[in-house]
Order: C-alpha cells, then sequence, then structure tokens
C-alpha cells in the first residue's frame, strides 16, 4: 500500500524550515548594524576610563587634603609629635560646595545642607572642648615622667630601692627654682602672680600625693629604662612601660596605668 499523503508531508515540512530560516534571516542584524553596536560599547568603555581617572584625581586631592602630623609643644621644653584632630565641618563644606557649586554660598537657613553644616560644626566644637580637656588632665603626668627621663644617669642600670626614694624626693623639688626666681622678682609688698599660686598649689599636691604614694616609672626594670631612654614624649607609649608608687616611708608599689585623675 502507497502512502500518498508522505511527499506532502516531506513539503510541509521543508515549507516550515524554509520560513524558519527566512525569520532567522530576517531577525539577524545587518553588518551596519553590528558597527554601530561595537562603536557604541567603544563610547562606553572611553566613558568609564574617563569617570575612573577623574575618579581616582579627586581621591587623591582629598588624600592631600587630609590633616597631616604637626609639631606640638605640650610637655614643657620639649616637642612631641601629635595628630591635627580630624574636621568634620571641612568635610561637609567640601561636599555641599561640590554638590551646589556656587550657590553653595547662599543657602537657606532651614535647608538640609544648612543643618548639616550647623550640626558638623557643633560636633568640632565639642570634639576640640574635649580633647582640650584631655590634654590638660594628661599634662602633669606628661611632665612628670619627662623629668626622669631628663635625669636618667649616663649608665642605664636598675634602681636600688633607697634611689628610687632619693629620686621621687628630688622630683619633689623641681618647681622650687621657678618658684624663688618669681618671688625675688616681685615687689615688696606685692601679692603672688597667678603663676606662682599655681606652682605652689601643685608642690604641694605632690607632697600630699608623696605621702600616700608617688605616681613614677619603674625605674627598677630594666626594661622600662631601656623604653624610657628612647621615650619621644608622646602619652600612648607611656602604656608599653611599668610604673610604681613610692610614699615617704619607702614603700613601693605597682602601679596602673593611666594613673587616676587621668584621661
Amino acid at each position: 500500500m502507497i502512502r500518498r499523503y508522505a511527499p506532502r508531508r516531506r513539503y510541509f515540512h521543508s515549507m516550515s524550515t524554509r520560513r524558519a530560516r527566512c525569520e532567522r534571516q530576517e531577525r539577524a542584524p545587518d553588518p551596519e548594524s553590528r558597527a554601530g553596536s561595537g562603536r557604541a560599547i567603544t563610547d562606553v568603555a572611553q566613558l568609564l576610563s574617563r569617570f575612573l581617572t577623574a575618579w581616582k584625581a579627586s581621591a587623591q586631592q582629598d588624600q592631600s587634603d587630609k590633616p597631616k602630623y604637626k609639631i606640638c609643644g605640650s610637655i614643657r621644653g620639649h616637642h612631641t609629635n601629635t595628630v591635627t584632630m580630624p574636621s568634620k565641618l571641612n568635610k561637609i563644606q567640601k561636599l555641599v560646595t561640590k554638590k551646589k557649586g556656587k550657590g553653595a554660598k547662599a543657602l537657606h537657613e532651614n535647608s538640609r545642607d544648612a543643618l548639616r553644616i550647623r550640626k558638623a560644626s557643633i560636633r568640632d566644637d565639642r570634639v576640640n572642648r574635649e580633647h582640650r580637656i584631655r590634654k590638660g588632665a594628661n599634662e602633669q603626668w606628661l611632665n612628670r615622667v619627662a623629668w626622669f627621663k631628663d635625669h636618667l644617669p649616663d649608665t642605664l642600670h636598675p634602681f636600688e630601692k633607697t634611689e628610687l626614694q632619693a629620686a621621687a624626693e628630688e622630683y619633689l623639688t623641681h618647681m622650687d627654682e621657678e618658684i624663688n626666681q618669681l618671688q625675688a622678682e616681685r615687689r615688696s609688698g606685692r601679692p603672688a602672680t597667678t603663676r606662682q599660686q599655681v606652682l605652689e598649689l601643685a608642690k604641694d599636691a605632690e607632697k600630699k600625693e608623696y605621702v600616700s604614694g608617688l605616681w613614677m616609672p619603674n625605674l627598677q626594670d630594666e626594661q622600662t629604662l631601656i623604653k624610657l631612654d628612647a621615650w619621644q614624649y608622646d602619652w600612648l607609649s607611656l602604656s608599653n612601660m611599668g610604673f610604681v608608687r613610692i610614699d615617704s616611708e619607702g614603700l613601693v608599689k605597682e602601679a596602673q596605668f593611666p594613673p587616676n585623675k587621668a584621661a
């Protein structure tokens, strides 16, 4: 038995294949459109490279605008390396100027940018005030450790108990020279100057501290002596040293860092 519909099925199958092939050819882009898409990709790549170049340049400028180390004499007679406090206000002002351009100087007082600038200014004032308070509280301890560093012997050796007490008693007289000079310069019948009163109060406080235990570096420890000799008069490096308290009777006890009443 001959199947007459078989060639017809093959015909329809070939027709569907031809139709699908034509549809694919119609959907396929021509060479000109392909070249146009390639140019578009090249333009996007160029824009991206320009953006990255500009971003790197702005990042380098921001790094150069950051605060650097400066020399600040926080210890009497010495210079210490301290870091300038970072300013939030400068950062916000740069952002607002970059956003507004010339209109950054004519902001509305209740606008979001103006509120950000006022908030950053208040924050900077609070941080600077707290920094001054901490610096003033720690200055007396820095000056004390600096005095013991400047009076180390030429040949480093661990101190005996009697030598440690003698060094503590010698420290209690470190203000006498300036007090005597202020007294000699003062005319008879005139009250003491403010500086003299401050020195006398500090001297009395140190004498009272010596009765219960004067805080000082542990000069009996060899490692502390080496670190104290190489100390650069900064506060954070003191955490690596050992400290003791010695009283008027010669009793020596280990002490902590930072001492009491230090920030």
